[in-house]
């Protein structure tokens, strides 16, 4: 002997469907102080990188006469440079040789 068993809903239930916004946390002090310090965290983390690839981009003898925190002397050279002497350009033929292939492959 087979039984089934069917739940019991209602006609309808089921064709509209929750709706649930968006809810905000109320802004507490805790929150700003702690908004303010991953703020300052992330500042501080960021600074000396930033600080780098501006100098990077920046010809030595305009950064030695001004100072690291002029503004000028802009250069790509240093980085054609590096690219040339480390022979990028064959490096980076093999890597497309060896990864083209082997990402149609899979």
């Amino acid at each position: 002997m087979t039984t089934t068993v069917r739940p019991d809903v209602t006609p309808g239930a089921a064709d509209e469907p929750e709706v649930v916004g968006l809810r905000h946390k109320p802004l507490t002090p805790a929150r700003v102080v702690l908004q303010l310090f991953l703020l300052g965290t992330a500042l501080v983390w960021l600074f000396p990188l930033l600080l780098a690839l501006f100098n990077s981009l920046r010809d030595y003898a305009f950064t030695s006469t001004n100072g690291y925190f002029s503004f000028g002397g802009f250069t790509l050279k240093h980085y054609t440079d590096a690219w040339d002497r480390g022979n990028f350009t064959h490096t980076f033929l093999n890597s497309v040789y060896i990864t083209v292939p082997a990402v149609l492959l899979t």
